[in-house]
């Protein structure tokens, strides 16, 4: 259910012929991971760690270049990063047909996460145990829904609806996924077991879409973005959490729901930051943080003429990185939190898609 801008501009075909990098020590700092163009308009993933203490702390330590043979051909559509390892899922645009790709952000490999499947995948989901990769198969023909065990590389085709189009993970290993039956018929929340089995209804939505399941850090509540089942397109949405085991909704704040970002829970469970819109003009958004202790809606951003994207918490809850579309070009930007200034990772560079991996 994702409305995105695509980057036809950032083509990943440089790093191809670039050689395998050396296997990577694990560090314990989290690592910010991200794209970003060159004048020419070749991309590279880059990676940063924090600085060291005493040099000026903060995210802006020089990059590293992550050679990585990408598609040609392609342009990014987003990074999905593992819960607890330094493994991407990375989903392509190639032509129209969607592709996942597997980076190991330690040996510099990349692969295919199941190779009975090679094209028209789509991401879905990680396990909350990082062992399965969930991914729609064959969403231009009959679609399927499978279970890649990433380290033996062996895929399951789950008995799943093929209308599923959105899932995530609950830390004691079931699956949340939502379903429509076409425009006009709303959706329905179901959850299952990891396998896919002893599927039960939570609730439905006649007549909107959930959209951007994301369950809080300790798995009692799911939050998600509700809006209008309707093809106008940008509409404006609503920020919901709901008690996974059952109970009543609660609507937290007004959202952005046509541009298709998903609510990002802080990483001790206080509160979500989320994109919202401070008028109803569609091309204007920024983001907002809703804290739980005293139900406050902070705002992290007030730019005027631009988009704020794809909120990303730093592991340690300090920093927020998202992306900034403005004048035609889009830039990752970071913002200490609470209470720090955001600031472009480079105020010259097209950037985007940033994602953390964990600290180890």
């Amino acid at each position: 259910m994702r409305t995105t801008l695509t980057f036809p501009f950032l083509l990943l075909a440089l790093l191809a012929a670039c050689a395998p990098q050396q296997a990577q020590e694990t560090v314990d700092t989290p690592l910010l991971v991200y794209l970003q163009a060159d004048p020419s308009g070749e991309a590279h993933l880059l990676a940063r760690l924090p600085n060291p203490p005493g040099e000026g702390g903060g995210y802006f330590a020089a990059p590293q270049l992550l050679s990585f043979p990408l598609p040609a051909g392609c342009s990014l559509y987003d990074l999905y990063p593992s819960p607890g390892e330094y493994l991407l899922a990375a989903e392509f645009d190639c032509g129209g047909i969607p592709l996942v790709h597997l980076m190991d952000l330690r040996t510099a490999q990349v692969r295919i996460p199941s190779a009975a499947y090679e094209a028209d995948t789509r991401f879905l989901a990680w396990s909350a145990d990082e062992q399965y990769l969930y991914l729609k198969a064959d969403s231009l023909g009959a679609p399927f829904i499978l279970r890649v065990d990433v380290g033996r590389e062996a895929a399951r085709v789950l008995d799943l609806p093929e209308t599923v189009y959105d899932m995530a993970a609950l830390p004691d290993g079931d699956i949340l996924y939502a379903l429509t039956r076409g425009l006009g018929f709303g959706s329905e929340v179901w959850r299952a077991e990891a396998d896919g089995r002893r599927a039960r209804l939570l609730f439905a939505e006649p007549g909107d879409i959930v959209a951007y399941l994301r369950p809080s850090p300790d798995g009692e509540q799911v939050a998600y973005i509700l809006l209008p089942d309707s093809p106008v397109p940008f509409p404006e949405g609503e920020l919901w959490l709901r008690p996974v085991e059952g109970g009543e909704a609660r609507l937290l704040a007004p959202a952005d729901a046509g541009h298709g970002y998903a609510p990002a829970w802080a990483p001790d469970g206080s509160g979500i930051a989320f994109v919202s819109r401070l008028t109803s003009e569609p091309f204007t958004s920024q983001l907002s943080f809703h804290r739980f202790s005293d139900t406050s809606l902070l705002p992290l951003t007030d730019f005027s003429d631009a988009v704020v994207e794809a909120p990303a918490w730093a592991p340690g809850g300090d920093a927020l990185a998202f992306t900034v579309v403005r004048n035609g070009t889009i830039q990752v930007w970071i913002e200490e939190f609470p209470g720090g200034e955001p600031l472009p990772l480079d105020e010259t560079a097209v950037s985007c898609c940033a994602v953390w991996l964990p600290a180890k």
